[in-house]
């Protein structure tokens, strides 16, 4: 892993300073408007394919100023992920397009006002959700949870450059441009909301198993044994499992802070699949062409052999199998899968098998404390 930059001494309060050092990759993102991480030698997800951070949707004359928050917050702070770099150009695209069709001869955000503020909120509200074509959200009405995280990037953007004393921030401070009841109330997800894939999805599931590529079958066995995310699953080692006293464990990289690296039980039959996808990997990729020793690298197929299997590309063959198996849920509709769906599974076997609230807690990653609550809730409502 490339050294990112040499870290600076400089007091809390002072306005950080551009270091030289900076990798080359976003260096050259000035003049391109778009770079890859890949590039940039900071950690990221190796399991997502939005490798680009781009500007280009950011109106000309405040890209300079997007570039270099970008810069100070995910290289000289270090204080954000690449992801959330991603995610904070985005929220900040509709309010700057607003106020170049507003004040085009506005090169800075000095004289921005509440009254500005109050026109751009309506607007948010107004115009329907921008996005890629693929999603299933572009072109539908504003949501709460939209507008609550395009506000807050947004306040997160002009907070910054104010506490920094950038030339380009707002003279008004930032609590009488922003209110607090600007953002949405989220109202809290119901019971039903979790959708746990219920014992007769799975019974169709094992019965048709034969028809999903069977790349993709130890994955999805390995989901509803363990009822980890799915990234923890696409990052695990050719080490990763464990032989203890007849029983077998599979060992995970620190997903969270409550252990260092957490094991889970598995069968000898799953075990067993593994070591012989473990020997496939092998074969095709050994030594130094599978140099972060994988398991779930694509050996077969028409596209993507020898690279890791992606979220996405794993997800969207599951949904054809269930389309090409006729896998339906409850109410008779074709199964749609998400990986949460095998984690709140695990969650409602472990809750059945008489663990209590704590201990179901503690075995789960990135869950929150009310969860064990709900699956009894679920548990108790289902019978």
């Amino acid at each position: 892993m490339l050294k990112l930059l040499t870290f600076l001494s400089w007091h809390k309060n002072a306005p950080p300073r551009i270091t030289s050092d900076l990798p080359w990759g976003f260096s050259n993102v000035y003049s391109k408007g778009c770079t890859s991480v890949r590039r940039l030698g900071i950690p990221y997800n190796t399991t997502r394919a939005d490798y680009y951070l781009s500007f280009e949707k950011i109106p000309d004359i405040y890209k300079p100023l997007i570039k270099k928050y970008i810069q100070h917050r995910l290289f000289v702070q270090d204080s954000i992920k690449f992801s959330t770099a991603r995610s904070e150009v985005n929220t900040l695209v509709p309010f700057l397009k607003f106020i170049v069709l507003k004040w085009p001869d506005w090169t800075e955000l000095t004289k921005l006002n509440r009254y500005d503020m109050d026109e751009y909120l309506k607007s948010l509200k107004n115009t329907p959700i921008r996005g890629n074509k693929s999603t299933n959200y572009r072109g539908k009405e504003a949501t709460d949870y939209y507008i609550w995280r395009m506000i807050g990037g947004l306040e997160n953007f002009l907070y910054f450059i104010q506490r920094y004393e950038w030339t380009e921030a707002p003279e008004l401070p930032i609590r009488k441009l922003i209110y607090q009841e600007d953002r949405p109330k989220l109202n809290p997800k119901k019971d039903e909301d979790y959708k746990p894939v219920s014992d007769t999805v799975w019974e169709q599931i094992l019965s048709n198993l034969d028809k999903l590529n069977h790349q993709y079958a130890t994955i999805l066995l390995l989901l509803e044994a363990t009822g980890k995310r799915l990234i923890d699953i696409l990052n695990l080692k050719k080490d990763s499992i464990i032989h203890i006293t007849g029983d077998y464990w599979i060992r995970f990289e620190k997903t969270n802070s409550r252990y260092e690296f957490p094991m889970v039980p598995i069968s000898k039959e799953l075990s067993d699949l593994i070591n012989t996808y473990i020997s496939k990997v092998e074969e095709y990729f050994p030594g130094e062409k599978n140099p972060d020793n994988l398991i779930f690298i694509r050996y077969e197929g028409k596209k993507g052999v020898g690279r890791q299997i992606l979220q996405l590309s794993f997800l969207r063959n599951l949904d054809r199998f269930a389309e090409k198996a006729n896998i339906k849920d409850e109410p008779g509709e074709i199964f749609h899968f998400t990986a949460n769906g095998f984690k709140h599974r695990y969650g409602m076997k472990l809750m059945k098998a008489g663990l209590n609230m704590g201990q179901i807690h503690q075995l789960i990653a990135n869950v929150t404390s009310e969860m064990p609550m709900v699956y009894a809730r679920m548990i108790q409502k289902n019978g």
